[in-house]
């Protein structure tokens, strides 16, 4: 699984919080948050349903994901991550190998603490080149 930096990116979802890219070469799904915040839980719970269905637009099978986290606002208070817990999984789910890259240390322990909850295996990092490293080697 090769990554042609030289081959444009089909963009599958453009919103103020998510940008989904298909590399069709590399077979590969690329979520990046941005940094605007969500003004509201149901803003936070639309967007990620969002995220979910582009995914299955994009196309699972065979394909791996990798979830760009490093630009988003950091948040984890109770009611957030009430509404948002239930929705990460199916974000991931059906992907050959997921990986998500974040900035901080903090951000790492609180998504290995989803991870743990739902079950999916995911690398989590702060080098890009170590996780697509990873998802190349999951797909030979």
């Amino acid at each position: 699984m090769g990554y042609d930096c030289c081959v444009p990116l089909r963009e599958i979802l453009r919103t103020p919080y998510f940008l989904i890219q298909l590399d069709e070469p590399a077979q590969l799904v690329r979520l990046q948050r941005t940094s605007e915040p969500f003004p509201s839980l149901d803003a936070a719970q639309r967007g990620w349903l969002d995220v979910i269905d582009a995914c299955d637009r994009a196309g699972r099978r065979g394909r791996c994901f990798l979830g760009d986290m490093r630009q988003g606002p950091a948040r984890n208070d109770p009611a957030f991550e009430q509404i948002v817990l239930p929705l990460i999984p199916h974000v991931h789910r059906g992907f050959v190998r997921n990986a998500v890259l974040v900035k901080m240390a903090v951000g790492a322990l609180q998504i290995k603490r989803h991870a743990k909850s739902d079950g999916i295996e995911r690398l989590i990092t702060s080098s890009e080149e170590e996780a697509l490293s990873y998802l190349r080697d999951g797909k030979s």
